[in-house]
């Protein structure tokens, strides 16, 4: 998914479901900034004290020189939770939609009281609502996500199908058939025989999962026993609406365990408001024309959450970077603790540490 619904879906979601306004925002810019903190940077206090952030993300630009490690330690337990299904590694490493194990993961962070547990909240709803894009997918390179070029197909209509045909043409001509083929994640010899180079994710239908509004098809290179079938049909808009509303569930469990956070004026149901949450779906724009489409829709009365008629700030990641750089400036370095952006380096360290060394290995995979 992109930021129109890491950032401002889940912005109204958490209005809706009953959070303040500067509660709201914390878990939804927590959501997008998964997407954004894409390196380590470090910071050195004159005090000796030092801040290094937690890179939770890769760009496409940077695929070609990613090391096999940064797979496993950001794009699995980021971005591509792995669904635990099947016998083999490589099938257990799949994604899967709403799966046992990112809920599992839910409701272990519900359950938390820590000062960054909305920061938490907001990184688990990114990885959470990526399940509903990139299931039938790994975040390693791996021949299980290889797809049939020619096999891709979607059904929307013909003048926004041309657009995203151009769109995704560049993607292939820049990265490749698959999106980029690395080193497969068994780059080991067995019997002789190297094993087939992989791809990574999702690369092989480019932007495919990510669009809201998209209903499209494709096949599998390789079979699997536990995908789906051999001709898998996508419907994005149905199943963006069903993350829709498991996230809202998920938020108002939140807040029975954490009410210090609930505006009671602001509560409600969101079965009433599900129809203008199908219509942005169901939008063909791009990510920017999409996002605008929720703050359009969230500025009248009782469209996305009870009272509506809000304002939502625009994302812009580098409100978090000038806050973190900012550490160098302070006075009184205990300061940095309480600010947001370090909260999501705490909340991220810690769930990467509890998927990857805790809750993975319970079900037998080893990652890391």
């Amino acid at each position: 998914m992109q930021v129109d619904m890491h950032y401002y879906c889940v912005y109204c979601i958490a209005r809706i479901a009953g959070f303040h306004k500067k509660p709201a925002m914390t878990i939804a810019y927590a959501s997008q900034y998964v997407d954004d903190s894409s390196s380590t940077i470090e910071y050195n206090h004159e005090n000796g004290s030092k801040s290094i952030s937690a890179a939770t993300a890769h760009h496409p630009p940077d695929i070609r020189n990613l090391d096999p490690n940064d797979q496993r330690n950001i794009w699995v337990p980021f971005h591509f939770f792995p669904g635990g299904e099947g016998e083999y590694f490589t099938e257990k490493l799949i994604c899967r939609k709403d799966s046992l194990l990112i809920n599992l993961a839910v409701d272990h962070y519900i359950s938390l009281d820590k000062p960054y547990e909305l920061e938490l909240l907001g990184i688990a709803m990114h990885v959470y609502m990526d399940t509903f894009a990139h299931y039938g997918f790994s975040g390693v390179s791996s021949r299980r996500n290889r797809i049939i070029g020619d096999s891709l197909v979607f059904h929307n209509d013909v003048s926004a199908g041309n657009k995203l045909e151009r769109k995704v043409h560049l993607w292939f001509k820049k990265y490749g058939e698959q999106g980029q083929l690395l080193q497969n994640i068994r780059s080991i010899i067995s019997e002789g025989i190297e094993l087939i180079s992989g791809a990574l994710g999702h690369g092989g239908c480019s932007i495919y999962p990510d669009l809201p509004y998209l209903k499209w098809e494709f096949e599998y290179e390789y079979t699997t026993p536990t995908l789906e079938e051999e001709v898998v049909v996508r419907d994005n808009p149905a199943t963006f609406l069903e993350a829709c509303q498991k996230v809202f569930y998920i938020f108002r469990r939140f807040l029975k365990t954490h009410p210090q956070y609930e505006d009671l004026r602001a509560s409600g149901k969101i079965d009433k408001f599900l129809s203008n949450y199908e219509e942005i779906l169901a939008f063909e724009g791009d990510k920017h024309e999409r996002s605008l489409k929720w703050c359009e829709y969230a500025k009248k009365r009782n469209t996305l959450f009870v009272g509506s008629g809000e304002i939502i700030p625009f994302y812009n990641a580098d409100k978090w970077n000038k806050n973190h750089a900012y550490f160098t400036e302070l006075s009184n370095v205990k300061d940095f603790s309480s600010t947001p952006v370090f909260r999501f380096f705490q909340a991220a360290n810690y769930h990467h540490h509890y998927s990857l060394r805790e809750l993975l290995p319970e079900h037998g995979i080893i990652v890391i």
